[in-house]
């Protein structure tokens, strides 16, 4: 995983892409085994777009450091799930199926636009189950875990650069 490299801080930069790939990984796997092991990846773009840009997903800047994962913007509707009375835009599923990969050439039985109200119609009627795949991994452990290395990993490079300077 490329990201700005920032020489003075190795370690914790170290820290922080190794997190970020490990965050990466998890999400994966957790959106591919949800449910069951039935997924909930249908047409597998929100699973292409877990660390789609992770080459600038770290950077450490004079105040802090700042981790990206980018992501659908449908993935806390996955995460969480939808309650039956949620209305999801025919719109937007529209839009979803017109920009999902084709897995495999398909000869539809109804327009698109069919299909998009009935699967908000049904989403509307049953809702849709929580996946959980985000929330199980960005947990509260494991931010303190992520804060922990940073600590450590930051006192032995301005050890080091103490070190180096004198």
């Amino acid at each position: 995983m490329a990201s700005k490299k920032n020489e003075s801080f190795e370690r914790v930069q170290e820290c922080l892409e190794d997190f970020l790939a490990n965050v990466v990984t998890e999400l994966t796997k957790n959106l591919r085994d949800a449910r069951g092991g039935r997924g909930a990846n249908a047409t597998g773009s929100l699973s292409q777009s877990i660390g789609e840009n992770l080459q600038d997903g770290v950077e450490i800047t004079a105040k802090g450091f700042n981790l990206n994962i980018e992501l659908n913007d449908y993935y806390v509707d996955v995460d969480e799930g939808q309650e039956a009375g949620t209305r999801v835009s025919t719109r937007s599923i529209l839009h979803w199926l017109q920009n999902k990969p084709n897995l495999e050439p398909r000869q539809p039985i109804l327009p698109d636009e069919d299909i998009a109200y009935l699967i908000s119609r049904k989403i509307f009627r049953k809702g849709t189950e929580a996946t959980n795949f985000y929330s199980d991994v960005m947990t509260k452990k494991r931010i303190d875990e992520l804060f922990k290395c940073v600590t450590e990993a930051g006192a032995k490079d301005i050890t080091d650069s103490l070190d180096n300077t004198f």
